[in-house]
């Protein structure tokens, strides 16, 4: 089969052809996959930032989540038969399998959920990494009508889900974007946007004197950066990054709540649960950049390069 594939560090992802996957353990699914994304996470990972974090095994499959279509089942699997389809998230314990393959073998104790029917693949896709990494976050601080919530990185997958689901819960979202974002971000649901390219603490001390409830941050990985915006956190509200630089010590002395996010350590039905709202419309996919799986290298060039509004998704099988 054909995969997104990383060798070696300092090496560019290439398509090669690798081993087909095959189920080996009873709980066990085969998966045929029609589409799956490219985040940033994937770039961490090209980049050698996750060294620290997670042992590397090489070669090393790209990609996270996926949509496709179950072409065999272990002996012990109930609830999902070959012809279904389904979303699912590889959790992260090491770096080795990965999702931008055209076969994904998935334990059905992970995170696996069946296909929103009103979901195109590609769209379905896009659910699992940052769905599940936008609902840990929203129900971390704990929105409640009312509450004015910053989502930091609104344009991304993550960011737009978040901006979705906070605001269906009746929060003031302020978002963070560019001004030729505003009207996506507003059809998401934010109330209004910042541009982040301008000084965002002085934004907030002039609209919010008295501070705002709630902080989610999808993209800031600088600590300093981080902590600047926490400041303009009421004291007793909620803070929450996806990409592990709150410090949750120092935000304490101010009582204000902090939870870093990792999608995979959402609950077990988590996914069923993005699934059922946004096969009721409450959830929508965020816009989509996508790509042909021979195509993937450049998409990866592209995430670098350009400003990225929702998910990058790679079309492996069929149409999506």
């Amino acid at each position: 089969m054909r995969a997104l594939v990383m060798t070696d560090f300092g090496t560019p992802a290439t398509v090669t052809d690798m081993p087909t996957p095959s189920v080996t353990r009873p709980d066990e699914v085969l998966v045929k996959v029609q589409a799956a994304t490219l985040s940033r996470w994937d770039l961490l990972v090209l980049d050698g930032q996750m060294t620290e974090h997670l042992e590397h095994i090489f070669p090393i499959t790209l990609g996270h989540d996926f949509a496709g279509v179950v072409v065999e089942t272990g002996a012990e699997v109930t609830g999902f038969t070959p012809g279904d389809a389904v979303i699912g998230l590889f959790e992260v314990s090491h770096l080795h399998e990965g999702a931008i393959a055209e076969y994904v073998v998935l334990s059905t104790a992970r995170h696996l959920a069946h296909r929103p029917g009103t979901l195109p693949p590609a769209e379905a896709a896009t659910l699992p990494l940052a769905g599940l990494a936008a609902v840990g976050a929203v129900d971390a601080v704990a929105v409640r009508a009312g509450d004015r919530v910053l989502v930091v990185g609104a344009t991304g997958g993550i960011g737009g889900y978040a901006v979705q689901l906070a605001a269906s819960q009746g929060a003031h979202v302020i978002a963070t974007g560019l001004p030729e974002d505003e009207p996506y971000l507003r059809n998401l649901g934010a109330a209004e946007i910042l541009d982040y390219r301008t000084d965002l603490t002085l934004a907030l001390s002039d609209r919010y004197p008295d501070g705002i409830d709630s902080l989610i941050d999808a993209v800031t990985q600088d600590p300093t950066v981080f902590a600047a915006l926490t400041r303009h956190v009421r004291g007793g509200g909620r803070v929450a990054s996806t990409v592990m630089v709150a410090d949750s010590a120092d935000l304490a002395t101010r009582g204000i709540d902090t939870v870093n996010v990792m999608a995979d350590l959402a609950p077990h039905g988590t996914l069923d649960r993005l699934a059922a709202l946004a096969a009721e419309g409450t959830l929508r996919a965020p816009a989509l950049e996508i790509f042909n799986l021979t195509d993937a290298p450049k998409a990866i060039d592209a995430m670098r390069d350009n400003h990225v509004r929702g998910k990058y998704v790679i079309r492996v099988h069929g149409t999506s």
